[in-house]
């Protein structure tokens, strides 16, 4: 069987948003759980990067939009929680 996976986002702070030209942490998991979901989401020019850039912004705007969400293609907690809800439902069902 395959291994276990591991549910290993934190709780995005209640009143920050990440946007173009931020990197570190949140940046990473924003792009790596975009990645994921490409399975179900078509995101046409998203390419995993060190930095969030006009592309992350476009798949995340795609989203947002896909999932009743005002679509600023920032993630802000709200984004991010419907971001880590669906990750994980694909991520359980493998």
């Amino acid at each position: 069987s395959p291994p276990q996976p591991i549910y290993l986002f934190p709780r995005m702070p209640q009143d920050y948003s990440l946007g173009i030209g931020e990197s570190g942490f949140l940046n990473d998991a924003v792009q790596y759980m975009l990645s994921e979901l490409s399975s179900i989401y078509f995101f046409p020019n998203f390419k995993i990067n060190d930095i969030y850039n006009e592309n992350t912004a476009d798949a995340v705007r795609d989203f947002q939009k896909r999932n009743s969400i005002n679509p600023t293609g920032r993630v802000n907690r709200e984004t991010w929680d419907a971001l880590a809800v669906q990750h994980n439902i694909l991520v359980s069902n493998q």
